[in-house]
């Protein structure tokens, strides 16, 4: 299996955000509580009339449970149905899933471009795995043209804010190992200048995408 998938795979751990307001916060709690001590039935029905409400936390919470096959029969078609509904109303984590699931061609066909544009608008709203799928895609070329200073720029910034883990320290190793020390040191740079500009982050990167495109081949 390719170097990435490794990296990318590891970014796909379940990550259930109860943070979006709630329609109903009594059977959130409930259906939180559920999944937690494996009450599969209980959790399904409590996040699904959440879900239909339009609640993108519990649509990504059902997308988990079908991608998992908790509860229900592993589904990954349906796993896509409900990180869409999710992605499409602008939550970071419903786009990030969406985004890795064309990644993966788990649910839908194998898209790279399509897993780009959907990891760029979650990483526009500060969500560092999807910045570091960003940055293991211009290592690998997939979707993007390979190019290592912005792999390692992306990689370098978005590692402090996520939890420890051996697959992200490693993909950060590999994309700074294809660099010289005046590579590291300008990837740094301009990773140290991506996190300052959170708030215009797209932009940002195309920019240094445009200004630094000769370092695809290092």
């Amino acid at each position: 299996m390719f170097m990435a998938r490794k990296y990318i795979g590891a970014l796909t751990l379940l990550a259930l955000s109860l943070s979006s307001p709630v329609v109903n916060a009594a059977s959130s709690e409930v259906a939180r509580q559920a999944y937690e001590r494996k009450d599969y039935a209980t959790a399904l029905r409590e996040w699904q009339e959440i879900a239909e409400a339009g609640f993108p936390f519990a649509q990504n919470a059902l997308g988990t449970m079908y991608e998992n096959g908790q509860g229900v029969i592993k589904d990954d078609q349906k796993a896509v149905e409900y990180y869409r509904l999710s992605a499409e109303r602008g939550d970071a984590i419903g786009q990030r899933k969406l985004g890795t699931k064309y990644y993966f061609g788990k649910g839908v066909k194998t898209d790279y471009s399509e897993s780009i544009k959907w990891w760029r608008l979650a990483a526009a709203q500060g969500d560092a795995k999807a910045q570091m799928n960003l940055g293991a895609s211009y290592f690998a070329g997939e979707g993007a043209v390979k190019n290592y200073v912005i792999a390692y720029a992306l990689m370098s910034q978005a590692i402090p804010r996520l939890e420890q883990d051996d697959a992200y320290t490693d993909a950060n190793n590999a994309a700074k190992s294809h660099l010289s020390s005046s590579e590291v040191e300008l990837a740094e740079k301009l990773g140290k200048e991506l996190l300052s500009h959170q708030e215009n982050f797209l932009s940002t990167l195309d920019m240094m995408v445009s200004k630094y495109g000769n370092y695809n081949v290092l």
